[in-house]
């Protein structure tokens, strides 16, 4: 992924921001869509709009295979107490707070790698 803008920034950590406070705030699925978006502003229009290559078409068909066996997987395979502990370790405010956290130091990562980066001429 290539450097982002100050206000790709802004707008992804203020998404991520509001994705988790609404998690920390009872209503769990309300909050995914916000942390989806705040990873979408940080992909450049350049390229959300070039053809994918066979390789990205595969990582992405293996990502949403992936996403719909951890979706129908428990509910047909483990039991309510085992999902309902799962549910209760992803809505605990420490998993949150370290996952706001890493996702802050990433895309801050991301954002200084575009302001160190210079050009030689």
């Amino acid at each position: 992924m290539k450097a982002i803008s100050t206000q790709q920034f802004i707008a992804s950590e203020t998404l991520l921001t509001l994705g988790i406070g609404i998690m920390l705030s009872s209503y769990f699925n309300l909050g995914v869509p916000f942390i989806t978006a705040s990873g979408i502003v940080c992909i450049s229009r350049t390229e959300r709009s070039r053809p994918l290559s066979r390789k990205d078409a595969v990582w992405i068909t293996v990502a949403l295979f992936a996403m719909a066996v951890l979706w129908l997987f428990p509910s047909n395979a483990l039991s309510d107490s085992t999902v309902a502990s799962i549910e209760r370790i992803l809505q605990h405010p420490a998993f949150l707070i370290a996952f706001w956290l890493l996702s802050t130091f990433l895309t801050y990562r991301l954002w200084r790698h575009a302001k160190t980066t210079t050009t030689v001429a």
